[in-house]
């Protein structure tokens, strides 16, 4: 099993496939990055914080997490980071 920690734009999680959607558990973050472009918006990327999610999930393997990514992904900068570690086992309680 994978635990992925995903942290990606709002408007993007309803591009997730609909059988990955009951495995997630996710929060509203700020992402404190900049845009190299300029340097106006480099300082209030930095100062106010960008809006995204961060989701928590587990999946059965590599592919699920790729087809996840594809989903989330617009090809722009910016786009998220997705943290993946490997779990050798789950405890329910």
């Amino acid at each position: 099993m994978i635990y992925a920690r995903i942290v990606c734009k709002p408007f993007r999680i309803k591009n997730i496939p609909e059988n990955y959607i009951e495995n997630l558990c996710y929060e509203e973050v700020l992402g404190l990055g900049y845009h190299p472009e300029t340097y106006k918006a480099k300082r209030r990327a930095l100062l106010s914080g960008l809006p995204r999610i961060a989701i928590d999930a587990g999946f059965e393997s590599m592919s699920d997490v790729e087809t996840v990514r594809q989903s989330l992904r617009t090809g722009e900068q910016g786009d998220g980071k997705i943290f993946v570690i490997p779990i050798d086992r789950v405890i329910e309680f």
